[in-house]
């Protein structure tokens, strides 16, 4: 009985990990963050608007330095940083992507 059981949940996880598996490679790969928008249930990353964002916040972290306010300055420059991470994130997606037999 102990044997059965195993062997069930064994095979159980097997075949949820493979369902969890082939959906995890349909979905779309798309990064989202404060500068997205909602197409059909997919995620697209608006870049002109976050190397906006970007340059707005590094700008803002240069000015906070020269006011003496190194921790808020600090704050911003980790916002710029978060964002071009998410940013360069969205640019591989669709590079990745958008190779002849991926779709």
């Amino acid at each position: 009985m102990r044997r059965i059981l195993t062997t069930f949940a064994a095979s159980t996880l097997a075949a949820g990990t493979v369902l969890l598996g082939t959906d995890a490679l349909n979905a779309p790969a798309t990064v989202s963050s404060e500068r997205f928008a909602p197409v059909g249930g997919e995620m697209t990353c608006d870049i002109p608007a976050m190397r906006a964002d970007i340059s707005r916040e590094r700008d803002r972290a240069a000015q906070l330095d020269r006011l003496g306010e190194n921790d808020a300055a600090g704050r911003a420059r980790a916002r710029a940083d978060a964002t071009e991470r998410l940013m360069n994130a969205c640019i591989a997606a669709e590079r990745d992507l958008s190779g002849p037999g991926w779709r």
